[in-house]
């Protein structure tokens, strides 16, 4: 199985632990905090749980957000 199927596969939810397999790393996903447990050698999470974690945790906010945000502290 290729490592992109593998992180990339939305539908497939890894559990925790299945078959006994060795635990590869565990790690907390820097977005939802939530335990991740690696067994599979081709699996290359290390910081997030999944893509949909990792792109709201590198999402910046609106620029108008930004100046309104900018515009309120210099009053």
């Amino acid at each position: 199985m290729h490592h992109k199927k593998v992180y990339y596969n939305k539908q497939k939810r890894i559990s925790n632990l299945e078959n006994n397999e060795p635990i590869l790393r565990q790690f907390y996903c820097k977005k939802c905090h939530v335990l991740v447990t690696i067994t599979n050698i081709k699996d290359r999470r290390k910081k997030f749980c999944s893509p949909h974690c990792e792109k709201l945790y590198w999402k910046h906010p609106k620029p108008s957000t930004c100046w309104e945000y900018d515009k309120k502290e210099s009053l």
